[in-house]
């Protein structure tokens, strides 16, 4: 292995995240400074569908309407057959002004689907905060390592921050954030470099072929700001990596010249 050492050095950040109370989530959030980013509350429908998912049995399905924010959902039956299954409605659940409402209460316990839907209510899932947390290490310039996982690298400036989150979460009960110090040696510089270049190229190959179907200014100037971001992350690791990353910004700039020319066409038309 090589003893060549770089100037800066990061770490390492993955995260064991899990249910947490909605305000405690919050408050951690804007405790580190990251209260944009902080977990929203969940809907009334995504509440009831987790407690209504506690109660059901093995051969059941919870099934959404369409609109189902407003008219809720229904809890199907499923019977089994070797050729084909049938279905059978049991009753149907939507929520009114904070109170669960069953169309039919012989076929469920009301008050235990109360009681476990204010739960779900109350809290915010640990997906909800997986989600937040990726938000947050982007928003820090943080690569990912993995191309699928949550496990990132941030530069140095970033550590302080994002460890600040770390303890507020702790303290939540919300995620084990770890942050793992490394020096920035050769090879960590390198699988850096590929998890940037996994993540610039996706992003360029995405903006080119989308702005060619993008039928509004606004949509296309969204992409523009995307290839400009990733200009200004590029420009970053130029610099923390003492590498030029040549290829990168040339693909940005092709991403950046497809979208200029929607616009253009856009405009004409």
């Amino acid at each position: 292995m090589s003893t060549v050492q770089f100037d800066v050095s990061g770490a390492m950040v993955c995260w064991d995240p899990a249910d947490c109370l909605q305000h405690a989530a919050r408050d951690a959030f804007l405790a580190a400074g990251f209260g944009d980013l902080a977990p929203k509350p969940r809907t009334d429908y995504e509440a009831l569908k987790e407690a209504l998912g506690e109660l059901k049995g093995k051969d059941e399905l919870v099934q959404r309407h369409r609109a189902h924010e407003r008219h809720g959902c229904e809890l199907v039956s499923v019977l089994r057959g070797e050729e084909e299954n049938q279905y059978l409605r049991q009753f149907g659940v939507k929520i009114r002004a904070g109170c669960v409402v069953v169309d039919d209460t012989t076929c469920i316990n009301a008050d235990k689907l109360q009681t476990l839907y204010e739960e779900a209510k109350a809290k915010v899932s640990a997906r909800a905060i997986s989600v937040c947390l990726v938000e947050v290490v982007r928003s820090l310039t943080g690569v990912r390592i993995r191309e699928n996982g949550a496990l990132y690298w941030i530069p140095e400036e970033s550590v302080h921050r994002l460890g600040l989150l770390a303890d507020a979460l702790a303290s939540a009960g919300g995620a084990n954030l770890m942050l793992l110090r490394t020096a920035l040696d050769e090879r960590a510089a390198r699988h850096v470099t590929e998890g940037l270049t996994r993540e610039v190229m996706k992003q360029c190959e995405a903006i080119c072929e989308e702005v060619a179907t993008l039928g509004t200014e606004e949509a296309i100037e969204r992409r523009k700001t995307q290839a400009f971001r990733m200009r200004c992350l590029v420009e970053r690791y130029s610099t923390i990596l003492n590498d030029g990353l040549e290829g990168l910004k040339k693909a940005i700039g092709l991403a950046e010249t497809a979208a200029v020319m929607a616009a253009m066409q856009a405009v004409a038309a």
